[in-house]
């Protein structure tokens, strides 16, 4: 796995965890910024879909220029019902 890809995984976890952060901290009604944090907290989950983009499209991109027995094997690996 590439370096980019590694850092790419990272911010993804990153700005999910901010995301997170600040969603349950826009719900404390102690808090007098509820709505600047609930804005964050959109904020954040939209970087994280970006990071997530990027993670989905290079993952299908090296799986497309991998080799044919790489591909068979992925191909014939029967579904799992849990």
């Amino acid at each position: 796995m590439s370096r980019m890809m590694v850092n790419a995984i990272q911010e993804y976890y990153n700005q999910q965890g901010l995301a997170e952060h600040y969603m349950v901290m826009s719900q404390d009604p102690t808090l007098d910024a509820q709505e600047e944090l609930s804005r964050l907290a959109d904020k954040h989950i939209q970087l994280a879909a970006i990071s997530l983009d990027y993670i989905l499209t290079n993952f299908k991109m090296e799986l497309e220029g991998s080799s044919s027995s790489i591909k068979d094997h992925l191909n014939n690996i029967p579904e799992t019902v849990h």
